[in-house]
């Protein structure tokens, strides 16, 4: 084994009467010991025999390595010479050697006398004073390697002895000779790799240099075709490979993709055949990759005409620091020696690897060393114990004026030190050395240094010994204070200043440590609390702030000692000396870090008159607040820029701005007014008021849009805000919202117009309903006597259909009357909705399309009546699209808060919301405010009457009904009706059959009209019942007396509740019920929606069937009424 450690720029250079010296076994003259640096931590570490010596061959130091090779400690190997430590004079090398010279194998002789050959290495480094050069020998047992050339020796002879003895058998044993000889020729081809080796090792300065030609020289000793050398990355534990090399009879164009594949590949430990060595550190060997089951190259490798594989590690110091990897186009067999062989050349670059670690390591600490001393930025300079200067950094150079090269060995007491100083330099030096005892050693000293000009400068001096077997050294590092003086005085200067400004200030200043301790108080101190300075310091800060702010400032006092720098603003009352409490405004900034004042700095001063105005100012704008944000009407104040100061919560709610939104923005911005009817924009009033200086109100029909869109028809003044001196300094505005108002206006006088119209309608409604009662009672009578395929049963069928439309017409006009009070209950719209809109678009080109919730509520209402609205607004809609198209019919389930009232006149609850949206003409804005009056209609055979029809409908179903109209976009009508959500729906009753209406008793008929008494008398008489008439509600009662005590009471009475010029049904159910009170009593009415449907009971009456009813109805109620038990 071979020695492979070198020193990168190494120069062996040793002087020729040195070798002399050494050869004649003679020291060279003793010199004194130059000064010298412990060896590098670095090179205790490794495991390589390292020595110093001085010029002279005289040993300095050893590394642990070195005393443990040799058997001596450190202190008994200093003194000796080199030479001293070598077996004989004979094993001395010839010459002079140089940097071109190999690595030196000389004999040494261990303590206990052991000899062996090491392996050696000379650095030799040169010093500015030869008498401070020094060799550094770097030394290895070269045991093995001798015990290996010696075992080569003995092979050769051996052989040789064998070839000789064998010569006369040489014809016969042909066969087995020539095997002698290939495994001579095999040993020499691996002998003269491994020696190949050895040199390129010996001779290159890095791995890079070396990886190329060890792969040329082991392929072609070896007889391997392509190889690849990886490298360890330990930082990311992956091998990279560094280099490549084939033979020259590979075909390149299969060979090359698998050598550049391989160039840019990565292993990780235990991947593939590189990363599987890695991590067993032991040799692998395919014989045939064909046959290898986790050769993850196969295919490349086959592509490539490879068939066999072998990889061996790279061992260093630290484990497995490389991979070499072969490949040969021929299956090979392992071969045992061969692996020895690589295993062996393995370590050699293994030790190569490390040894250049250690160079390198080496290297750098030198460099770092002389980049410490290069870049200090304080002067660094080494002496021995007589004065003389042996180091002197760049920064002196700069501090002092002299070159190192000019100074270098000179006294430094002539050159740096003034002449003032110089005797008490040397005679410290003097004291230290006889007594080792120094009073200024390692410690910042400062005094005065000389420059090469001979100026005169402060600096600061600390001095540490370097100790050595001799006399010591000492280290000087020096500052320029010239600097630092100059601010110093400065800063003196600017304190006095500062400390007059504090002094003279009318605030007063404290200094407060953190546990609230004063260490100063400036003299504005006693003027404004009262206390001497002394009394002031002596008390704590916080125990002089009233309780009711203690708290806050010790926790705004708290936050700002854990925050250096920070700064914060509070006001607090303290008490004065004199009891009473004085209110301050304090700033305090943590400077407890800064070395130059370690304290919170407290700046305060009084401002108990300021906080008597503030809060008497604060009284009266809390005052006005409070009033400006009671009052309901909007309030804006702005300057005479006609910009935002103030605005109230009102103002707020109607703008849509919020007040930290609008304060600062023109008014025009927020406060945008439109004309209702035009709208065009109306010009804000502030302009005006300024220039007129009187009070302006806006004109009627004004609109304000707030923020989000919304419009609110709004009644406002403006007037002029005036200083003392009566100029103007602003404008408040004030407005309230009259749209609530309006739409109250609006409602009253649609109230007002309907009112005679119903009391008309309703008139003429009852007198038709007489009439028809006479004529659908006839009917179905003539119907029952008819066969019903019979011409004449059709035309009385289509006679009873028109009487029903006509029923229905004049239950239209008595919606208008005092008496439509719809006849409520719990029901489901969606039948209701589907049956009415599909009806009314029969046969047209429109369709309905719904949208409705999946669960809609419950409303209480009168099925006919609503039936009705939604006819008369689906056949609206249809008629808004002549062009045909869809209507979009909703029914949604909605909550109306109480916010929400101000806009919808509803009261807060649940709601089902129905919606009737066509795509047709739309409306103008203008006919939106009169499109539910009587008699209003856009087209031209219109009566005016379905809107306002519908509208009072849902107006008495306590619900209501708005509209959203564009022109050329359509329309949306939108009805409000009171839901119960959860409630059950009242299902409604079949038709039952005339056969099973027949019944029996008594029935007293009460009408005005006799056509009336006589047709009902009829209809009763074919239901099974005897019939008496009378036409007056007093008579009646006699005759139901009259019957009662006859012992033939009447089982039911039916009454007109109008009856003009007699007693009607009310007057006389109430009179009948004190005769009777378990008596049946219908009522009969012209009404259809009359009221008494809502009071039945209240009014006495059992039961009511309104004008005109067909046999059926009537046949119907008289089976209920009878019924019932009497109550």
């Amino acid at each position: 084994m071979i020695f492979l450690l070198f020193f990168a720029g190494v120069v062996l250079l040793l002087s020729g009467s040195l070798w002399a010296a050494l050869r004649q076994g003679k020291a060279p003259p003793q010199t004194s010991h130059p000064p010298f640096h412990p060896i590098d931590q670095t090179l205790n570490r490794i495991d390589e025999a390292v020595v110093v010596s001085d010029a002279a061959w005289t040993l300095l130091d050893c590394n642990p390595a070195f005393t443990a090779l040799f058997g001596y400690t450190n202190a008994e190997l200093k003194g000796k010479t080199l030479f001293s430590l070598f077996a004989a004079e004979a094993d001395l090398p010839e010459g002079r050697p140089d940097r071109n010279v190999p690595l030196t194998i000389l004999r040494y002789r261990k303590r206990n006398g052991a000899v062996f050959p090491g392996e050696t290495s000379f650095s030799y480094q040169q010093h500015a004073d030869p008498r401070f050069n020094r060799i550094i020998a770097l030394v290895r047992d070269g045991t093995e390697r001798v015990e290996a050339e010696e075992k080569i020796k003995h092979l050769n002879e051996s052989l040789e002895r064998r070839i000789a003895d064998r010569t006369a058998q040489l014809q016969a044993m042909n066969t087995d000779l020539q095997a002698e000889i290939n495994d001579r020729k095999r040993i020499e081809r691996h002998l003269a790799a491994e020696h190949a080796v050895t040199q390129i090792l010996a001779k290159s300065r890095a791995l890079t240099e070396v990886a190329p030609r060890i792969l040329q020289i082991l392929c072609e000793n070896l007889e391997w075709d392509l190889g690849l050398f990886w490298i360890t990355n330990d930082q990311v534990r992956v091998l990279t490979c560094i280099e490549s090399w084939s033979r020259a009879s590979i075909n390149a164009i299969d060979a090359a993709p698998f050598e550049s594949t391989n160039r840019e590949s990565l292993f990780w430990p235990d991947e593939g055949l590189p990363g599987q060595v890695w991590t067993d550190g032991e040799p692998i060997w395919l014989p045939d990759i064909a046959e290898a089951d986790n050769f993850t190259r196969k295919a490349s490798a086959q592509r490539a005409g490879l068939r066999a594989a072998l990889a061996f590690p790279i061992r260093g110091r630290t484990g497995v620091s490389g991979v070499i990897e072969f490949f040969s186009r021929e299956v090979k067999r392992p071969n045992t020696e061969r692996l020895q062989l690589l295993s062996n050349i393995g370590s050699q670059i293994g030790q190569f690897i490390d040894r250049k670690e250690s160079e390198r390591a080496l290297w750098e600490s030198e460099t770092r060393k002389r980049a410490i001393l290069a870049a200090a930025p304080d002067s660094m300079i080494t002496i021995d114990h007589e004065g003389t200067v042996l180091e002197f950094n760049p920064a002196a150079e700069r501090m002092f004026g002299y070159s190192k090269g000019s100074i270098l060995g000179l006294n430094i007491a002539d050159r740096i030190i003034p002449p003032h100083l110089r005797e008490r330099h040397r005679e410290a030096i003097a004291r230290y050395l006889a007594a080792e005892e120094g009073s200024i050693l390692n410690r910042r000293i400062e005094t005065t240094a000389m420059r090469a000009d001979g100026t005169e400068f402060p600096v600061e001096l600390t001095i540490i010994r370097i100790p050595l077997d001799g006399p010591p050294l000492f280290q000087g590092f020096l500052r320029d204070l010239t600097e630092r003086k100059e601010i110093e005085a400065k800063l003196h200067q600017r304190e006095r200043r500062f400390r007059a400004l504090i002094e003279q200030s009318s605030d007063a200043i404290a200094l407060v440590t953190a546990s609230g301790t004063t260490l100063y108080a400036s003299p504005s101190t006693s003027r404004l609390l009262g206390y001497s300075i002394d009394e002031f310091i002596t008390k704590k800060v916080f125990d002089l702030i009233h309780p009711e702010d203690q708290e806050r400032t010790r926790l705004l006092f708290g936050r700002l000692i854990h925050e250096p720098g920070r700064r914060v603003t509070a006001e607090y009352r303290i008490r004065h000396k004199d009891g009473a409490w004085r209110w301050m405004e304090g700033i305090a900034t943590n400077l407890i870090e800064d070395p130059g004042v370690g304290a919170v700095v407290v700046n305060y001063r009084d401002i108990t008159d300021r906080k008597r105005t503030e809060e008497a100012l604060a009284a009266e704008k809390e005052w006005l607040a409070v009033t400006l944000g009671s009052i309901g009407d909007g309030v804006m104040a702005t300057d005479v820029a006609g910009s935002i100061l103030f605005i109230n919560k009102a103002a707020q709610a109607l703008s849509g701005w919020g007040a930290e939104e609008a304060i600062g923005r023109p008014l025009q911005t927020v406060f945008r007014i439109v004309d209702e009817r035009s709208r065009a924009k109306v010009e804000n009033p502030v302009q005006e008021v300024l220039e007129t200086g009187e009070v302006v109100a806006l004109a009627n029909h004004t609109l304000l849009i707030a923020r989000d869109g919304k419009e609110h028809a709004i009644a406002d003044s403006a007037a002029p805000i005036r200083d003392r001196e009566g100029r103007i300094i602003g404008v408040v505005l004030v407005f309230r919202d009259v749209t609530e108002k309006e739409r109250m206006e609006g409602e009253f006088l649609k109230t007002s117009t309907l009112e005679p119209l119903g009391i008309l309608a309703g008139g003429v409604a009852h007198d038709f309903n007489n009439i028809l009662t006479s004529i659908l009672g006839n009917l179905s009578l003539s119907m029952l006597s008819i066969d019903s395929d019979t011409d004449l049963h059709r035309h009385l069928t289509q006679a009873e259909k028109a009487s029903n439309r006509a029923r229905d017409l004049a239950q239209q006009l008595l919606t208008f009357a005092k008496g439509g009070t719809p006849v409520k209950k719990t029901a489901s719209v969606v039948d209701l909705l589907k049956e009415s809109s599909n009806f009314a678009v029969r046969g047209s080109n429109v369709r309905c399309s719904f949208i409705l919730d999946e669960a809609p509520w419950p409303v209480e209402i009168d099925e006919g009546q609503i039936s009705q609205v939604i006819h008369n607004l689906i056949l609206n809609a249809q008629q808004a699209m002549p062009e045909g198209g869809t209507i979009e019919i909703k029914a949604e389930n909605r909550w109306v808060e109480e916010e929400e009232s101000r806009t919808v006149p509803l009261k807060e609850g649940p709601y089902l919301r129905i919606s009737i949206r066509d795509f047709g003409v739309g409306m103008p804005r203008e006919h939106l405010m009169k499109i539910f009056d009587p008699y209003f209609t856009t087209k031209e055979k219109g009566t005016g009457l379905g809107l306002s029809t519908s509208y009072s409908i849902i107006k008495k179903h306590d619900g209501h009904i708005e509209v959203e109209s564009e022109l050329g976009s359509g329309s949306t009508f939108s009805i409000y009706l009171p839901a119960r959500p959860g409630a059950a729906i009242q299902e409604m009753e079949k038709p039952t059959e005339l056969s099973a209406l027949k019944g029996e008793g008594r029935i007293l008929v009460v009408d005005d009209e006799e056509g009336i008494r006589h047709v009902v008398g009829e209809m009763l008489r074919h239901l099974g019942y005897e019939v008496t008439a009378t036409g007056e509600g007093a008579d009646a009662i006699e005759r139901y007396r009259h019957a009662s005590e006859a012992g033939r009471p009447f089982d039911l009475m039916m009454i007109d509740l109008t009856i003009p010029g007699g007693m009607g049904g009310k007057e006389a159910a109430k009179r009948l019920r004190e005769i009777d009170p378990q008596a049946r009593i219908v009522a009969v009415s012209g009404y259809s929606s009359d009221p008494i449907q809502s009071e039945l009971k209240d009014s006495g009456f059992s039961g009511f069937i309104p004008k005109p009813f067909s046999l059926n109805e009537l046949g119907q109620m008289v089976k209920e009424v009878l019924a019932k038990q009497p109550e």
